[in-house]
């Protein structure tokens, strides 16, 4: 059986993920980066505003402030936490539909170029890890449908959160094709 990954690990391990979705999110061609990837899909832009809110409530609370508010009852959270956390730290997908982001995550409607939209991203991922790392091992985190959880199972579910949009993300550059090649936004990665 495997051991489990240490914070610093998974620490790491979210670092390497930032640091590509910023590279991602200059690939970005601007004629792509606010239409939306499906539809009644977010466009890159917002995604990437989401994924700076989502940063946001994490530091806010690793600094003593408040985090995901529930919107279950306790049971239905636990419920949840037993039937699809454990899946998602392993690596499975989060669902295609149907979840609504928790409200602290929810876009704050940021209007930002490729290029503003990953230094503000890269700041709050930087700001975040570097909270997780300072912060005590007694430290928990609150999620909105799986409750509170450990630091440690806290940050790979925000890692496992960032890859998922991450190949959304990726795949508008991969669609954009020749538009990347010959510059795209004009921006280097």
């Amino acid at each position: 059986m495997p051991q489990r990954p240490t914070l610093a690990e998974v620490l790491d391990r979210h670092d390497q993920i930032a640091a590509r979705v910023g590279d991602t999110i200059v690939s970005i061609p601007d004629a792509a980066w606010r239409q939306p990837i499906a539809e009644d899909a977010w466009s890159p832009e917002t995604i990437v505003d989401h994924l700076i809110s989502t940063y946001e409530v994490v530091i806010r609370e690793l600094h003593g402030g408040e985090g995901m508010r529930p919107v279950f009852p306790w049971w239905k959270r636990r419920l949840l936490r037993l039937m699809f956390l454990p899946q998602l730290l392993r690596g499975g997908g989060f669902p295609r539909r149907g979840v609504r982001a928790p409200t602290e995550t929810r876009p704050a409607e940021r209007s930002f170029a490729p290029s503003e939209g990953r230094r503000q991203f890269l700041d709050a991922a930087d700001a975040t890890s570097e909270a997780a790392r300072l912060a005590g091992p007694e430290q928990r985190l609150a999620h909105a449908y799986f409750g509170s959880g450990s630091l440690r199972d806290g940050v790979m579910l925000l890692t496992r959160h960032l890859e998922h949009h991450e190949a959304q993300l990726q795949a508008v550059v991969e669609r954009s094709g020749s538009e990347t090649v010959s510059g795209g936004n004009g921006a280097a990665g």
